[in-house]
């Protein structure tokens, strides 16, 4: 992991809706918002291309939000 501005302002924006997300489906006992929720606290350590880490941490984001369970 780099500590450029960009990787340290995506981790932590992403790290936050993690960490939102991961609490969200412990309380409602909803596995796939947990586990979104752990990726995005989780990827930007592996990820250093700033295009990557935002493209990923996007895609995440709204799979968390638009990702309905039945």
């Amino acid at each position: 992991m780099s500590f450029d501005l960009n990787n340290l302002l995506a981790g932590l924006i992403f790290g936050l809706i993690g960490i939102a997300g991961w609490k969200y489906g412990r309380a409602t006992s909803k596995p796939k918002k947990m586990i979104l929720g752990v990726a995005l606290i989780l990827y930007p350590y592996l990820v250093e291309n700033n295009f990557a880490l935002w493209g990923i941490g996007l895609a995440l984001t709204s799979a968390l939000c638009f990702w309905r369970e039945e």
